[in-house]
């Protein structure tokens, strides 16, 4: 058989044909090019709104933004054939009726409390917590001196509550349990520093009270009643939960672990120090007529009141000096809240030992 001839002009067909299916290549790649550049361009307009805080742009227009640069590889389609959201789809996060929007976000809602608590999270300034504190402080001392409902109310749960309080004003700050001095590897540390302490304590109130000349100093009217039972409550229960937790935790972890963010240690101890005496002004605005040993020192005139109250805002305040420096060097809040209760319980125990005779007579 003869090969079948070729007919004139199959050369020029098939040289068109792969012209065109060159032309439909570099077509593709063309618009493959000018999506890609949508697309990119799209991101780069998003993310300027929001470093901008996208507080300018429509809900049309945010949702225009995520469109553009959301890619839908389930359909394959590009940047061009995307459906285009006309002004007025989306108004105030609803899709108005009668408009064709398959592929419309709906922006969701605001849920006011879940703003609110996003915002509480968010860990306050540490000028802002010093202010803070320091106006809680203020509050506190006068609601526990100058209002009598919360004077009805049961010392402890007072305590506890302004403990909570301050805990709650330390995880707003940002605070770590170890600018608190309360994380677990400073504890065994701070027991041994309390156990000496504690004991120091009691070998300096034992002198005192076996020495004629200072034994007068363990004598006070507001508690000349005091039985066994009433006097192991205080020393054991109202002393380290109704006093020395809150107070510690107020001023020698929250408050000086403020400070100590802000200054130098010297200048957060002084700061410190301060608020503690000045907490003890309302306290002892009557002492010297309270305690024997003053009255007879700076007699029952208001000169005298003003006297002791500025004596026990100086010894006080030195005391908080004190703690702090404990409290920095220990590295334990469990120092400082054995030395405040060693001073403050035993001070009950010895004086009531004075007071029945056992280590002698006033």
């Amino acid at each position: 058989m003869r090969p079948a001839e070729e007919e004139p002009g199959d050369e020029y067909v098939t040289e068109g044909t792969a012209a065109g299916e060159a032309g439909a290549v570099a077509e593709a790649s063309a618009v493959a090019e000018a999506n890609a550049a949508g697309e990119a361009g799209a991101v780069a307009e998003r993310d300027a709104a929001a470093e901008h805080g996208a507080a300018d742009l429509s809900p049309v227009d945010l949702a225009a933004a995520d469109l553009a640069a959301t890619d839908l590889p389930a359909t394959g389609r590009g940047a061009a054939d995307r459906p285009v959201i006309e002004p007025g789809v989306i108004e105030s996060g609803v899709v108005e009726p009668g408009v064709a929007a398959p592929d419309a976000i709906v922006p969701a809602r605001r849920d006011p409390w879940r703003w609110t608590l996003d915002h509480l999270r968010r860990p306050l300034g540490n000028g802002q917590a010093l202010v803070f504190a320091v106006l809680l402080l203020a509050a506190v001392n006068y609601l526990l001196h100058r209002s009598a409902w919360v004077e009805s109310l049961p010392d402890l749960v007072v305590a506890l509550a302004v403990t909570g309080l301050f805990a709650g004003l330390a995880w707003w700050s940002g605070h770590a349990l170890e600018e608190m001095g309360l994380d677990r590897k400073s504890w065994p540390l701070g027991l041994k520093w309390s156990a000496i302490i504690v004991a120091a304590v009691a070998s300096v109130y034992l002198m005192g009270a076996l020495l004629p000349v200072t034994r007068s100093l363990f004598t006070d009217d507001r508690y000349a009643k005091l039985t066994v039972t009433q006097v192991a409550v205080r020393v054991l229960v109202d002393v380290p939960f109704a006093t020395v937790l809150a107070e510690e935790v107020a001023f020698r972890g929250v408050l000086f672990g403020l400070a100590l963010r802000r200054w130098q240690p010297l200048w957060a101890t002084a700061f410190s120090a301060l608020m503690f005496g000045c907490w003890h002004i309302l306290s002892s605005l009557h002492l010297n007529t309270e305690k024997p040993a003053l009255t007879s020192l700076l007699g029952p005139s208001e000169f005298g009141a003003a006297l002791a109250d500025l004596g026990t805002v100086v010894f006080t305040g030195l005391g908080g000096a004190l703690f702090c420096e404990l409290r920095r060097r220990s590295g334990s809040l469990l120092v400082p809240m054995s030395f405040h209760w060693a001073t403050n319980a035993l001070g009950y125990v010895f004086g009531f030992l004075v007071r029945v005779g056992v280590l002698g007579h006033v």
